[in-house]
């Protein structure tokens, strides 16, 4: 679900805040000057920033400034440049008696040279104009700015601009001075120029931006609002009102005779609009005042006007007339008490401003800024307010600024008891202390649709589609229809007949066609946006979602580019709620939805479409959502039993807190209980037992239909307490009765009965009836009702099986037995494409031959099954790529319940129930499912590389492969890991090979129990076992690196090796499954024996001989050929005797190898070791010295022992003499 804040078009509240602190930062205004007219001057200051490293930091534009960014309003550009939008400016305008003045500041880089057009100011100053007035345009000039032209408008509807007189033009005067990496302007322009002035009090301003930008075109603009240009013409608007800048000034006289008073005056009677005060006042009967707000560029204008003369008895809230103004700043602090308050009272001959004491007000305003001025007679008094927006931290508002405000007048009503004083408030519901009570305002002037404050909450509420009410209009433009061209073309589906259909095949009125290309006479889009607009004829709507049903990727229909939200009271001034999500890569149908975190209340819902590639935007069903929460647990009593809710227990939605709450009695624990006592006919010796059994139901709803495979129902058994269990516990669902089991049968104890469905059942609701015996025990009491699916969810690609048994209609059947399909079906399924899938789920068979009666005597394969998809149903096509040895997933199917089912139609409805394909290609294939586990590309595990030397994660780890569990919080989900390995070619595979790393610092943990299985397979259908094989690493926290497991097996013929695994339990708090495990390498093959992967140890394959140094150890040369666990050699001395691994090797000494079966053995040399003992001693060197003076000959190895030291062949003088130099440790 999408946070959306209360914004206006692309505004960002962040931003918004944070330009709020820094203007609150800055200095106060000075005091502006009352004259007769009241005026606003400041001059033109720019302050600039500087980051810590030098560099510029971003500028804190001027108080007072509009700022205008480009890379926040996308929509305010013509002609932008992709990822060229970071850019902005600042203004305002200002004036005298004589002069306007333009104020604009930009990033020095922002302005063009040679020539070019720089700026422009667009002006209206008649109300009866549909575009600007006039406009003044600034250009650069020889490395200076100067005025290029000022022009009038001679056209009301477009535009026909005409230079100014020469004379009024050369009083303009442009200045400016760059400062750091700005440069400010100021433009002087004679008030004398602007005719509409003579009958207004305001002037209203546009601004327009041609940046130096990179790729930038003449066209290339950023406008001070949204739509463009205000000239109808040149592919502009109209003057937008709502997005303008307004220059506004006023006398204050209390006369609102200026011309931004308007005539809609809000009349505040107590009873159609507005409230009067609760507490400590007196409504009067009769009384009534007007008020009305206006947003000026400097001052926030007020005026409210009585219904009759203003009273005095003393200078007090309460004894003399009053009129308090509440303000609260609803973007920083959106919850909360008031900000601050200005009260203007009635001193018995003029309205004051009294000074209050403001140690309680958030804000602090200064009275003495603010102007009153007022008229009265006998029937009326007009009150006309004027307070700075710098006291209030709202100059520079913008279009998207908001705040709260609220008018309570009141009065003694001209007598001095206090019981007649009555209060006001102009908004009904208004509480000062808490400002979401109040009204909101939008200095623009736009009137906006306000979120209620009613949380949206899908998952536990019914959603009812508002827009097909009845009385509810739409409006959009005509479908795309063209029925002359080359081919049948009409687009016009009605977006509101509740049919959101999916068939996005050829060209038909199941869609509806937004489109522009060109002036093609066929558009109905205007500047590439389709609009649909709804009107529910009321405000309290309660708009909680919307939703567009929508098309693309494929035959040229590209997905729409956006679909943004707004929402209006009056289909002029619309508030932006958001942009509807949804997945823009999707080939075909998709719902685009929006949903909001709080409802809105608006009569207008507008969609605009934005076309993407493309000429086409399709949508063929819209739905606006209003939610309403579901009671989720109800209890009522069966007719004819009395039953209690004895108090002090817990309310029965503690039956869903998800705790069952294991008690052996109701002491202590009454809170987490939900109780009922047995009323029913009482009597016995005490005349309080019951004497009939009572009946209740427990009616559980839910928001929407909901897979339920499991209910487990909790209650208390505590005879010692008069606590009870039912005599039965019924469950009805779908409309049939399950009895539920006890499967606890304890007293002193929660009991759990329970119901499991073979098949998950679909509803949205389920009643529970419960039969309590009668008698002394007459206490029904529960704990939890818990409802659990072991349904997951379908992967994308996946296709949908319909029903478990055969079902001879246009849908998708899976089953399963003994025989052939027409023997275990009742028919041949010829009109259907069949696959037949093994119990290990590897396709055998595939007939897609539609008519082909020849498939009922297909054997379906020994624990196997058969999937079959009826021709007559839509998407069977997606069977066709369907081969023999791909891999079958199936998801949400019991295949147990095969034997359940025989002959035609006989079958249950399936629910999410589907199978995914995997086509098993070269190296390594990731067979796992894909909702527990995640694998990316495997080349990692057939590249040869181990891994040895990988340290902590990260650190030498490229060569590692991870493998993630998606639900490590949850303990009881230890997910497979299944990888399957296919050879080059059928071969002997003796040899098994696995790097596996492990870092539990980061999460990486060894397979679950140290264990992993492997089967092998000539065909890729069937496997055979080989083993369970055991790591000896412990995954321990600091602890990490890689260990090669290296086994022998069984020699066997295999082209395909199956490696699987669990992922265990990690140890951890949180993340109680190991999140991640991972390999470097899967190796599998024929075992190449007597290949050291030490060089120091040197095989002689002719002569079967290993030559090795002294002092080696059996450990030392088993790990010299890789066999680190002695499972593929075997070492002996010279009378066949095994060596302890820790025993030194010595001449003579013989390697077997294990793994080929054929007992291959290789004698040990050691280096001059002639006795045998696997050392090079003096009595070696003597050996080899007789040897040499042939006193005592040596032979075979040990003749080769002596005779290996001077690289000849043959014992030589030089063997011993070279011998006895490394002995001394001279050589």
């Amino acid at each position: 679900m999408v946070k959306f804040a209360q914004f206006v078009q692309e505004f960002s509240q962040k931003q918004k805040r944070e330009r709020k602190k820094e203007m609150k930062r800055t200095l106060r205004q000075s005091t502006a000057i009352l004259l007769a007219v009241l005026m606003v001057f400041s001059s033109v200051g720019m302050l600039l920033g500087f980051a810590v490293d030098g560099e510029p930091a971003a500028p804190v534009w001027p108080e007072g400034y509009r700022v205008v960014d480009g890379a926040a309003h996308e929509d305010w550009w013509a002609a932008p440049v992709e990822g060229k939008t970071d850019v902005s400016y600042a203004y305002r305008l200002t004036k005298d008696d004589t002069n306007l003045y333009f104020d604009f500041v930009t990033a020095t880089a922002n302005l063009k040279a040679e020539g070019a057009d720089v700026f422009r100011l667009w002006l209206h100053d008649d109300s009866t104009y549909n575009v600007y007035t006039d406009f003044v345009t600034v250009k650069e000039s020889g490395g200076d700015y100067v005025l290029k032209e000022a022009n009038s408008n001679s056209n009301k509807n477009g535009s026909s601009p005409t230079a100014w007189d020469s004379s009024l033009a050369q009083q303009i005067a442009v200045t400016h001075e760059t400062s750091g990496d700005n440069t400010s302007f100021r433009v002087t322009i004679p008030l004398k120029a602007f005719d509409g002035l003579t009958e207004r009090q305001e002037l209203d301003a546009w601004v327009s931006l041609w940046p130096a930008v990179e790729g930038g075109t003449i066209s290339t603009c950023l406008h001070s609002g949204s739509g463009g240009a205000p000239t109808i013409d040149w592919n502009g608007q109209p003057w937008n009102l709502e997005e303008d800048y307004t220059l506004v000034w006023a006398t204050v006289d209390g006369a609102f005779d200026e011309s931004f008073w308007s005539e809609d005056w809000v009349t505040v009677d107590g009873e159609n609009v507005g409230q009067w005060q609760t507490s400590s006042t007196t409504p009067k009967e009769g009384f009534e005042y007007d008020y009305q707000v206006y947003f000026g560029t400097e001052y926030l204008y007020i005026g409210v006007k009585y219904n009759q003369a203003p009273s005095y008895i003393a200078l007090t809230q309460t004894e003399a007339s009053n009129i308090r103004i509440w303000y609260a700043d609803l973007q920083t602090t959106p919850t909360g008490k008031f900000g601050a308050l200005v009260d203007v009272r009635y001193d018995g001959e003029k309205a004051v401003v009294p000074v209050r004491d403001v140690a309680e007000d958030l804000m602090q305003i200064d009275e003495s800024k603010v102007f009153v001025k007022d008229t009265k007679d006998e029937n009326s008094w007009s009150v006309e307010v004027a307070i700075p927006l710098s006291e209030l931290g709202l100059l520079g508002w913008d279009n998207d600024t908001y705040c709260a405000l609220g008018i309570t007048a009141s009065d003694p009503f001209g007598t001095e008891n206090d019981d007649l004083y009555g209060a006001l408030h102009s908004w009904y519901g208004f509480n000062n202390n808490d400002r979401t009570t109040w009204e909101v305002f939008y200095p623009n002037g736009s009137k906006y649709p306000q979120y209620n404050g009613t949380p949206v909450l899908p998952e536990d509420s019914t959603a009812e589609n508002i827009a097909l009410e009845e009385g509810v209009t739409k409006s959009y433009p005509d479908g795309y229809e063209n029925r002359t061209g080359q081919w049948p073309a009409w687009y016009i589906a009605d977006l509101f007949d509740g049919v959101a259909s999916d068939d996005t095949g050829g060209y038909n009125d199941n869609w509806y066609g937004f489109y522009e290309n060109g002036d093609n006479p066929l558009n109905n889009m205007v500047n590439g946006i389709g609009t649909v607009t709804i009107d529910f004829g009321k405000v309290d709507t309660g708009v909680g979602a919307v939703r567009a049903h929508i098309m693309g990727g494929k035959d040229g229909i590209a997905m729409p580019e956006s679909i943004t939200a707004y929402a209006s009271l009056d289909n002029v001034s619309w508030l932006k709620i958001g942009q509807l999500e949804y997945d823009a890569s999707i080939v075909g149908a998709t719902w685009a939805e929006l949903i909001l975190d709080e409802e809105i209340d608006a009569q207008y819902i507008r969609l605009d479409f934005k076309k993407g590639s493309g000429v086409f935007a399709f949508v063929n069903e819209i739905e606006v959502l209003h939610y309403t929460p579901v009671v989720k647990l109800e209890y009522a009593a069966a007719e004819g039993s009395t039953i209690e809710v004895p108090t002090g227990y817990g309310a029965i939605d503690v039956l869903l807190d998800g705790d069952k709450t294991e008690i052996t009695g109701y002491e202590g624990n009454q809170s987490k209980i939900f109780a009922l006592k047995n009323q029913t006919n009482l009597g016995g010796d005490d005349g309080k037992t019951p004497q009939g059994s009572m009946t209740y139901t427990l009616t559980r709803r839910f928001a929407k239909d909901t897979a339920i495979s499991k209910i487990t129902m909790s209650l208390l058994n505590y005879t010692a307490g008069n606590v009870g269990l039912p005599e039965s516990v019924t469950v009805t669902i779908n409309g049939e009765d399950y009895t539920a089991a006890n499967v606890t049968n304890q007293d002193g104890a929660v009991n759990d009965y329970v119901v499991e469905f073979d098949i998950a059942e679909i509803a949205d609701e389920f009643v529970i009836t419960v039969v309590h015996p009668a008698g002394a025990v007459k206490y029904s009491m529960w704990t939890e009702i818990a409802v659990e699916s072991d349904l997951v969810a379908l992967p994308e690609g996946a296709i949908a099986i319909d029903n478990i048994g055969y079902k001879h209609a246009a849908s998708v059947s899976i089953f399963g037995g003994d025989g052939t399909i027409t023997e275990v079906a009742g028919k041949d399924n010829n009109y259907a494409k069949v696959i037949t899938v093994n119990k290990f789920g590897f396709v055998t068979g595939t007939y897609f031959t539609l008519g082909d009666y020849s498939k009922g005597n297909v054997e379906i394969p020994e624990g196997g099954y058969v999937i079959s998809y009826n021709a007559n149903k839509a998407g069977n096509e997606a069977m066709d790529t369907i081969k023999v040895g791909d891999y079958i997933r199936l998801y949400n199917v019991d295949t147990s319940l095969f034997g359940n089912y025989s002959g035609q139609d006989d079958y249950d409805e399936l629910v999410n129930a589907g199978f995914t394909v995997t086509s098993i290609g070269d190296g390594v294939t990731n067979l796992s499912d894909p909702n527990e586990i995640k694998i990316d590309a495997t080349d990692k595990l057939t590249d040869g590389k181990y891994g040895e030397a990988a340290g902590a994660w990260g650190t030498g780890t490229d060569d590692v492969l991870l493998i993630q569990n998606l639900n490590p919080t949850d303990a009881s989900i230890n997910p497979t890991v299944r990888l399957l390995l296919k050879l080059d070619s059928k071969q002997a595979i003796n040899t098994l090979k696995f790097g596996f790393y492990h870092d539990k610092n980061s999460m990486i943990g060894l397979p679950k129990d140290n264990q992993v299985r492997v089967s092998v397979s000539e065909n890729g259908l069937d496997f055979t076992a080989l083993d369970t094989y055991t790591l000896t690493s412990t995954a321990a926290v600091g602890s990490f690196g890689t260990e090669i497991l290296f086994k022998s097996a069984s020699n066997t013929e295999a082209l395909y090796v199956m490696l699987e695994y669990e992922i265990g339990p990690s140890g951890f708090a949180d993340k109680v499954v190991y999140e991640f495990t991972a390999m470097t390498e899967f190796y599998a093959g024929a075992f190449d024996a007597f290949v050291p992967v030490d060089d120091t140890v040197v095989v002689d394959d002719e002569n079967k001989t290993i030559l090795l140094d002294d002092e080696t150890t059996a450990a030392d040369l088993l790990t010299a050929f890789g066999d680190d666990s002695g499972e593929l050699y075997s070492i002996s001395d010279a009378d066949g005797k095994a060596i302890a691994a820790d025993a030194l090797v010595g001449t003579g000494a013989v390697v077997t190898e294990l793994v080929t079966g054929e007992e291959v053995a290789y004698t040990v040399i050691v280096r001059g070791d002639v006795n045998g003992d696997g050392r090079l001693t003096q009595t070696d060197y003597l050996m080899t010295k007789r040897a040499v003076l042939k006193i005592k000959a040596l032979e075979g190895v040990y003749l080769e022992a002596a005779a290996c030291f001077n690289g000849e062949d043959g014992l030589t003088g030089s063997d011993y003499l070279l011998m006895k130099r490394t002995i001394l440790g001279l050589a």
